[in-house]
């Protein structure tokens, strides 16, 4: 067993495997890291390494029977591909399953024997439950690594959904409007802001629209007693894990899913599997792990297809675009939400069909159509205003107010936009300030009052760290490096967008070579040193806003 050398750590991990691979034989690397936001850069710095066997991510938590080795041997050859192993399964205490040491164990004399290639991605806290109880494996490491967590370390580039996107749109994406080096995240906040779940319950004590009284559930929302009237039990499960995910105990909650998932598909309770699945993708979002989370959306959207439910469908054709659209494929995104609406308008559901608008209308108006686009706002308008949905309704607004702001038309814009936040801060739509906040700064930026600018933008940073809007978070931090800089305080222009590089990096945005930009025109002011402390600064600050529990 060799500890690491001089050359990048990623390139140890793979020489290493490279070697056990050209040999024919088993090879296992152990890659130490400080925590998991650490462990989430090193397996997607990792993946970045070509190598003729191929790399394949396998988090833990998801398997089951929780057998890691009976796995990757299963899975694995000579030929590869690579096992990146991370998230390790959790019981309610905190400490890792107890099935899954036993199994590491009980399975090392066979694994010991297969030639599979293995990088085992471990927390210090993982490394200390994992080597006594399975110490006959923890032996057979060829490579034991202490993976840096300095600033460096956020160089790289996440996992992508396997075959989905369109790389040739990959690029580029339009709505970002220009001001020298200007981010401009309008559109794409907005959308950030939008989330999957617009049409939220209604604040305690207001009436419920028509419409949820008459429309299916949302997907993600569905009552576990109602998916499951013959198993309780069961349904009870479903809802205790949705609470465990709601409570940001991701790794519990993924751990619980998957198990259900498999249960429920095996007894033939299809919507009770899609709902799991879909819980499934919302946990990958939070991780910000969007290959997994897409992947899980295209299992739950084929399967409420294959079962003729058209609410789970639009509901998960619309997150699915979500995904696209935050890497920039337009195509993909336009298509996602092209199928929803039309499966919504088919299906004569005004709360689908609302929400199909308003995304329709973003995405369109992205593309630059923007008559096209407040036209569809005017059709989800109209629906929100007949059922009282002033929460939907306020977010259309501000929709319309953005359009109204490319077009020139600022003093509408600021009205419109006046009108939403004032019912925002009325119904405490959190999610809904942070995009309307953002969406005054643009306004200000435009018309160049850059404090005033500055002011919104910082208090939609504030809501957004409150619902961990980490794409949110991205634009925002763009948007005030971007007004800094117009003030002169080149420092803190730096920072902000070191901030806003390392959030896009994670999201795997097509904006990241637009920071790049904005960073070095910021850097050409702030001394050297200055600029290597900011680094720190910035990094430190990512990694924290990332682990911070909600």
């Amino acid at each position: 067993m060799t500890e690491q050398g001089t050359e990048p750590p990623e390139h140890t991990v793979a020489r290493t495997l490279y070697e056990a691979y050209a040999a024919g034989r088993r090879g296992l690397v152990i890659v130490r890291c400080a925590s998991p936001s650490v462990v989430d850069r090193a397996r997607e710095t990792i993946m970045r390494v070509r190598v003729p066997f191929g790399w394949r991510s396998l988090p833990m938590s998801e398997l089951d029977p929780t057998d890691l080795l009976g796995f990757v041997v299963q899975r694995g050859g000579p030929r590869g591909p690579a096992f990146l192993a991370y998230g390790a399964p959790k019981a309610s205490d905190g400490n890792l399953v107890p099935d899954f040491l036993e199994l590491l164990a009980r399975h090392t004399v066979g694994y010991a024997q297969r030639p599979t290639l293995l990088a085992l991605l471990l927390t210090l806290d993982e490394i200390r439950q994992i080597s006594t109880p399975a110490r006959a494996f923890w032996d057979l490491k060829d490579a034991m690594i202490a993976w840096p967590s300095g600033p460096h370390t956020g160089q790289f580039l996440p996992a992508r959904l396997d075959g989905s996107l369109n790389e040739a749109q990959r690029g580029s994406v339009a709505g970002m409007f220009g001001m020298g080096a200007a981010v401009g995240a309008d559109v794409a906040a907005a959308m950030s802001g939008e989330g999957p779940w617009v049409g939220a319950a209604p604040a305690d004590g207001s009436a419920a629209p028509d419409y949820y009284l008459t429309s299916p559930p949302l997907a993600g929302r569905r009552w576990g007693r109602v998916l499951l009237p013959l198993d309780p039990e069961g349904g009870q499960d479903i809802d205790a894990a949705r609470v465990t995910l709601y409570k940001r105990e991701v790794e519990q909650a993924r751990h619980q899913l998957v198990k259900l998932a498999k249960r429920f598909r095996q007894a033939g309770e299809a919507k009770a599997a899609a709902e799991c699945y879909v819980l499934l993708g919302m946990a990958g979002e939070l991780r910000l792990d969007l290959a997994v989370a897409g992947q899980w959306y295209i299992h739950a959207l084929q399967l409420y297809d294959e079962i003729g439910d058209d609410g789970g469908y639009v509901d998960c054709a619309a997150m699915l675009g979500y995904l696209y659209f935050l890497r920039g494929d337009q195509a993909n995104a336009t298509e996602s939400f092209r199928r929803a609406m039309e499966r919504a308008e088919a299906m004569a559901d005004a709360l689908r069909r609302a929400m199909s608008y308003r995304r329709m209308g973003i995405i369109t108006e992205q593309g630059g159509g923007h008559e096209e686009a407040a036209a569809l706002y005017e059709r989800a308008a109209a629906i929100e205003e007949a059922n009282h949905d002033e929460r939907a309704f306020c977010r259309t607004l501000q929709h319309k107010a953005r359009v109204l702001r490319l077009q020139g038309k600022r003093e509408e814009a600021a009205v419109a936009l006046e009108r939403s936040l004032a019912v925002k801060e009325r119904l405490d739509d959190v999610s809904g300030l942070a995009s309307g906040w953002h969406e005054l700064g643009n306004l200000h930026l435009e018309s160049k009052r850059y404090s005033e600018a500055l002011t919104a933008y910082q208090r939609a940073l504030d809501h957004e760290k409150v619902v961990r809007d980490f794409a949110g978070m991205a634009y925002t931090s763009a948007q005030i490096g971007l007004v800094q800089k117009e003030l002169f305080q080149f420092p803190s222009s730096a920072r902000a967008f070191l901030i806003a590089l390392a959030l896009f990096r994670r999201l795997d945005s097509p904006h990241v070579p637009t920071i790049e930009r904005a960073l070095e025109a910021a850097v050409q002011m702030v001394d050297a040193t200055e600029l290597r402390d900011l680094r720190v600064s910035a990094d430190a600050y990512v990694d924290q806003l990332l682990s911070a529990p909600a």
